[in-house]
């Protein structure tokens, strides 16, 4: 059995905004480096085995915030296919501009969420079969160890509808919050949701941005 740590990346301005970030390789800000920082200090003294994360900037600078200030220091390793849905023609914009801007492909997608593909972007069982791939392949690297995957929303979440035998389109129902952390244990046959969307590391703060 693996045991595995999924964290969201820190908050970045486009979170703040309701922007689709997607591929876009947005920077934290100073909210998520503060909130980077908040889920190293839980993390630091965590029993981890390996650090893997989505190679775009807002997750590797998470991972290497807690990974720098764990003991002993750990060294993340990027995987491409822990990036986050590819929006395509849809990143950059709120949901709003997307249903003025391209309406019959929101009505599209609304009538085929699994299957429709975005213009330059990707489908949501195609993102599902990326992550859930990616996921195999670091697996299989581990025995009977901890490991924490430093990733994105969407990603965290039609990872949790495999785990619970899902349909990929129900992504919607589950929450991931800024450095959330959300624990799944793997064995070779199945998997066992252990906690969800947990921020505890950010209570009692009080942020603006």
């Amino acid at each position: 059995m693996n045991r595995v740590l999924f964290a969201r990346h820190g908050q970045t301005i486009y979170n703040v905004e309701q922007r689709l970030q997607g591929w876009l390789d947005v920077p934290l800000n100073k909210t998520g480096e503060l909130q980077a920082g908040l889920l190293a200090r839980r993390l630091s003294a965590y029993p981890i085995d390996a650090v893997y994360t989505s190679d775009l900037q807002r997750t590797v600078s998470t991972a290497r915030v807690v990974a720098d200030l764990h003991q002993p220091p750990l060294n993340p390793v990027a995987v491409s296919g822990f990036r986050e849905f590819n929006y395509g023609r849809w990143s950059g914009m709120n949901f709003t501009e997307i249903e003025e801007k391209y309406p019959d492909e929101v009505a599209a997608w609304r009538k085929n969420v699994r299957d429709v593909v975005l213009p330059e972007g990707e489908s949501i069982a195609q993102f599902s079969n990326r992550v859930r791939g990616a996921l195999r392949e670091v697996l299989a690297r581990h025995n009977q160890q901890t490991l924490l995957i430093v990733t994105h929303g969407g990603v965290i979440r039609v990872l949790l509808c495999a785990a619970l035998g899902l349909p990929p389109e129900n992504y919607g129902q589950f929450r991931s919050e800024s450095t959330s952390l959300t624990e799944i244990h793997y064995n070779q046959n199945s998997a066992r949701l252990s906690s969800l969307n947990d921020t505890a590391h950010l209570q009692d703060w009080a942020y603006d941005d």
